[in-house]
């Protein structure tokens, strides 16, 4: 498990499914970032365009979106992650679940 202060100094390396390749990897930086509506961001940037091409002939955003919440999700444990849809900046960002908390503490 890492800490939030660990995962933005760090590169994370996403791997996700290839069609052709069977997997592929990219490394992205994160960043955490505020927008008007939502001030805890973690935004997913990839690092070159060496990166970027290893997904940019995706048409479907969802499996580069699943293997960033499947990495989010493995360095944090107890806390889980969606994809925050109406970032409109560079990268992808995603916030926290709070759904499962809100549960948790209405018990």
């Amino acid at each position: 498990m890492i800490k939030l202060k660990n995962i933005l100094n760090e590169n994370a390396q996403i791997v996700f499914p290839h069609p052709t390749d069977g997997t592929r990897v990219a490394n992205f930086s994160v960043r955490k970032g505020v927008t008007k509506e939502t001030r805890n961001l973690l935004i997913f940037t990839v690092k070159s365009s060496k990166d970027l091409a290893q997904y940019i002939e995706f048409d479907d955003d969802s499996i580069i979106n699943n293997a960033i919440i499947e990495y989010a999700n493995k360095q944090f444990r107890e806390i889980k992650f969606v994809m925050d849809t109406e970032y409109q900046g560079a990268g992808r960002a995603i916030v926290v679940d709070l759904e499962p908390i809100a549960k948790t503490l209405n018990k």
